[in-house]
């Protein structure tokens, strides 16, 4: 379907109109006829969407609320990320640019639960649920295969790595092997996902610095 941006194309003109200010119309080698042409196209960007159809034109209002976070995507927890008046009054749920179901912004991060989780089946939006629900609330959910205790190994221990089965959130895997650790510098927790391949921390880290094993003597 044909459309027009509207108000989502307003950088656009700001660009056009640098040059119509400075110069004008006539320098810049445009007739009347396209000058009102323009006109009429840069007044869209007081309105939202535009659907121009064979007998009729849609035209949507301009947002009412509009919520971004730093990275400048559509971003809100706990309200829609985008509103928009009049007829349906119409609400959009997303979370770090990501459209997803609206209870999963709605719902408290203590309150969902893995059913939901094993519900979803878009990638991006599971990412965003696990982004919420946190990664120690998903981790019990699977089977601790192996962990840093087991071993006399002090970077180990500093890294607090543990492995964990999670072929629970996965329809066909038998075995899904995750590493999980802390960057002892700043504190912050990851988990990686390793091939089948891995049974034990040994493995699992050989594999993670490309089958090379190391002997770390400190770590600063």
């Amino acid at each position: 379907m044909p459309y027009q941006t509207g108000s989502f194309f307003a950088s656009l003109f700001s660009f056009y109109n640098y040059f119509i200010e400075q110069f004008g119309y006539a320098k810049l080698g445009i007739n009347k006829k396209l000058a009102r042409k323009y006109e009429i196209w840069e007044r869209t960007s007081e309105l939202g969407m535009i659907y121009p159809l064979d007998n009729c034109v849609i035209v949507s209002q301009k947002p009412t609320v509009i919520h971004m976070n730093d990275n400048r995507v559509l971003h809100k927890d706990g309200a829609p990320a985008l509103e928009y008046a009049g007829r349906g009054n119409f609400k959009l749920y997303y979370l770090n640019g990501v459209k997803v179901p609206e209870y999963l912004v709605m719902t408290d991060s203590h309150k969902l639960t893995t059913e939901q989780f094993l519900a979803e089946k878009n990638a991006d939006v599971r990412a965003e649920f696990i982004r919420k629900f946190g990664v120690e609330n998903l981790l019990n959910l699977g089977r601790k295969i192996d962990s840093y205790e087991k071993y006399d190994v002090p970077y180990w221990a500093s890294s607090q790595y543990e492995l964990w089965d999670m072929e629970c959130l996965f329809q066909t895997h038998n075995y899904a092997p995750f590493l999980k650790m802390k960057n002892p510098t700043t504190g912050v927790w990851h988990v990686e996902g390793v091939s089948p391949a891995c049974r034990n921390l040994h493995e699992a880290i050989k594999e993670r610095f490309g089958g090379r094993d190391f002997i770390i003597e400190a770590m600063a």
